[in-house]
């Protein structure tokens, strides 16, 4: 059994979601084949019991096991990491425990920007200006409609 932290994540996701493909069976009253629980046991059987025991804890309690770190937020709780706490979040070190839920944490490398705001960039409002040249023609032809002419 490898124990590399980033294998130990990546196979601790395949069992999350084998997991809760299994219950959203369940919940709609089809049975689980036999093929998706040796899919199940088979992945339980590949991960540290401390750590699969902490998992089995974290989901009897209803609260996710798991969770992504983007910008430094823990995508379970949703509260900010310290930031020692963040940047020590290497997959290649060690397992990593957010500190107010409790959930193993990963880093997820985002391929698209989070919100479509945060790519766009601000739009500037449009002012008029005016150059010179522009400035003497409005002048001039001003100057001409209100001359008064003499009489």
């Amino acid at each position: 059994m490898t124990t590399n932290p980033k294998t130990i994540i990546d196979r601790l996701r395949e069992l999350t979601a084998l997991e809760c493909k299994a219950e959203a069976l369940s919940e709609h009253g089809v049975d689980v084949s036999k093929s998706l629980a040796a899919e199940i046991e088979a992945a339980r059987a590949l991960i540290p019991t401390a750590i699969l025991g902490h998992h089995d804890r974290m989901r009897a309690r209803g609260r996710k096991s798991l969770a992504p770190v983007r910008n430094g937020v823990c995508g379970a709780c949703h509260l900010r990491l310290p930031i020692s706490h963040a940047i020590s979040l290497n997959p290649n070190q060690d397992i990593e425990v957010c500190d107010n839920c409790g959930a193993f944490l990963y880093v997820e490398v985002a391929t698209e920007p989070v919100s479509p705001l945060a790519s766009t960039p601000a739009k500037r409002t449009a002012t008029k200006r005016t150059t010179k040249a522009k400035k003497a023609t409005v002048q001039s032809s001003m100057s001409e409609h209100l001359s008064i002419s003499p009489e």
